[in-house]
């Protein structure tokens, strides 16, 4: 099975082994073929964001960031694809490496998806380096710059956790009704435990996955396309 084709796997093949079927809606745009913005589209963090060097890797289906302009430079990378009907499950995973763990050089992995004007947000994410000293290392958006946990539309598992350069975090997310479930795995893959989950009231408007990283200093971040077919059983509602 392609990875490039993201994903993987139609309503037969779910349907074959569940009684219950949650069909995966397929991503028609290959990973490589991404279209990269000179502006941050998630605005998750404060401080300066600025366009960032970027170059992709066909053996592995990766972004990397090359080089930065400025302090807190980074990318974001679309992935347009399409939904047959409101009835499909969006699955979507990644490895995030090469993160800087001290202060200085801290960096940011987030996925999620956005509408066709970028008015409208769901992703979530962590760091290399929490600078805050919080004690949970995930969070989330559904909308620009907001974070909406604490108003009850995201539920948080929390989480004691230390400097990391590499994870893999990946999301389900319902086209029939919004919810959704966001995963993390330190092991690559061989387990995933559950950091998100809640609705997001603009499903119906989604209609791009992207990936978004940045740094404050240096460069390295990596994130690369995982087959989420391989992870559909793990990454569930």
């Amino acid at each position: 099975m392609s990875v490039s084709s993201l994903m993987q796997s139609g309503a037969s093949g779910w349907a074959s082994r569940h009684l219950i079927a949650r069909p995966i809606a397929k991503f028609i745009t290959p990973f490589q073929n991404a279209t990269i913005s000179q502006d941050r589209v998630s605005g998750a963090s404060g401080g300066t964001w600025a366009s960032a060097g970027s170059s992709y890797n066909s053996s592995d289906y990766s972004w990397n960031l090359t080089s930065l302009s400025t302090n807190f430079a980074g990318f974001t990378a679309f992935i347009d694809w399409e939904v047959p009907d409101q009835n499909y499950d969006i699955v979507f995973a990644v490895a995030c490496s090469g993160y800087g763990t001290v202060f200085n050089n801290r960096g940011r992995a987030t996925i999620g998806l956005t509408n066709d004007d970028y008015s409208k947000f769901f992703f979530f994410g962590r760091d290399g380096y929490e600078s805050s000293g919080s004690t949970n290392w995930w969070d989330g958006y559904l909308s620009d710059n907001s974070k909406t946990e604490a108003g009850g539309e995201m539920t948080f598992v929390p989480e004691t956790s230390t400097a990391r350069t590499n994870w893999y975090m990946g999301f389900r997310y319902s086209m029939s009704d919004g919810s959704f479930k966001c995963y993390k795995s330190y092991d690559n893959g061989s387990t995933w435990d559950l950091i998100i989950y809640g609705t997001h009231a603009n499903y119906a408007s989604m209609t791009k996955v992207f990936i978004d990283t940045f740094r404050r200093t240096g460069s390295g971040d990596k994130i690369a396309l995982l087959d989420a077919d391989l992870y559909k059983y793990d990454i569930v509602l």
